[in-house]
């Protein structure tokens, strides 16, 4: 069967159900994208994962412990006196957890949301932690580079120590309430990802409904409209075309009569013509006999 067979409203019911089915199909594969990609979906908590994992495995550049230990280990009299080739190494990796701790600090300070977090516990976790290194750069590398390792331990013990449990305790905090925050912002999010979800399949029922029932009537339309134009198109196949025939044979019957007429009247203007120069030979006969009987006169 031929698509140009096709009735036209088989065709519109055809385009109706096409879109429809492509619309649905978009719709699911939309879903499915959503719930993969949304907070708590499968992509997103492998990426999480991953980040824990790092976050589990390397030390934090803003949690100072690191730097806390290699202050511990630059203060041991093993490095201090009987490892002092050791020793510049061991203050410059200690600069270099300085410099890391205060880049990404600047870098948080720059890009964190302005809020409690950042106005509050970041500066309270931030100032134990930039006291600990202005002591390191003012007392303990000079104590360690002198290899006085009593002194450096009492830097350590007596004014890094209280710093580190001070700046540990605001980080405590700090954890806590990013973390608070953080499945409260999911907690939204996955509520606005369920109301789009649903709004998104609403907006494509009321979408295919409305192209079925715009299909439908329009095929309708199309239909009744085709049925009425067949019916005139046969009313004037049966009047006007009938009446326009019967007028077209009435006049090539009066033409056929005209013509008719027209042979007769060239027939009898022929036999006009014909008795008229009959005549004009006998007016000619007439006049030489004339002519004859005056010279026979003019003789006599």
């Amino acid at each position: 069967m031929s698509f140009r067979n096709i009735s036209v409203p088989v065709k519109l019911y055809l385009l109706t159900g096409v879109f429809s089915v492509g619309l649905i199909g978009y719709g699911l594969w939309s879903n499915h994208s959503l719930a993969e990609s949304k907070v708590t979906g499968p992509a997103y908590m492998k990426i999480v994962q991953d980040r824990e994992f790092i976050a589990d495995i390397m030390p934090p550049s803003q949690f100072i412990i690191e730097s806390f230990l290699a202050a511990h280990e630059l203060a041991e009299p093993d490095l201090c006196v009987r490892k002092p080739n050791e020793v510049p190494n061991a203050i410059r990796h200690l600069k270099d957890l300085e410099a890391a701790y205060n880049d990404r600090h600047q870098y948080w300070v720059e890009n964190l949301a302005d809020d409690e977090i950042k106005q509050t516990l970041m500066p309270a976790a931030h100032k134990p932690a930039a006291a600990f290194y202005q002591i390191c750069n003012e007392k303990l590398y000079p104590a360690v580079l002198a290899a006085d390792s009593e002194q450096a331990e009492a830097v350590v013990v007596e004014e890094l120590e209280p710093l580190f449990v001070e700046h540990q305790s605001e980080i405590n905090r700090l954890v806590e309430k990013t973390q608070s925050r953080a499945s409260s912002y999911e907690t939204t999010v996955a509520a606005e990802v369920d109301s789009d979800t649903r709004w998104g399949i609403a907006i494509a029922v009321f979408v295919i409904v409305g192209c079925g029932v715009f299909g439908w009537f329009t095929a309708r339309d199309i239909t009744v409209n085709l049925c009425r134009s067949a019916e005139a198109m046969r009313q004037v196949a049966r009047t006007d075309l009938s009446s326009v025939g019967q007028q077209m044979r009435s006049n090539a019957q009066e033409t056929t009569h005209q013509a008719t007429l027209a042979s007769g009247a060239a027939e009898q203007v022929s036999a006009n013509a014909q008795a008229l120069a009959k005549a004009v030979d006998e007016f000619n006969m007439s006049i030489r006999e004339i002519s004859g009987n005056t010279s026979n006169a003019a003789t006599v």
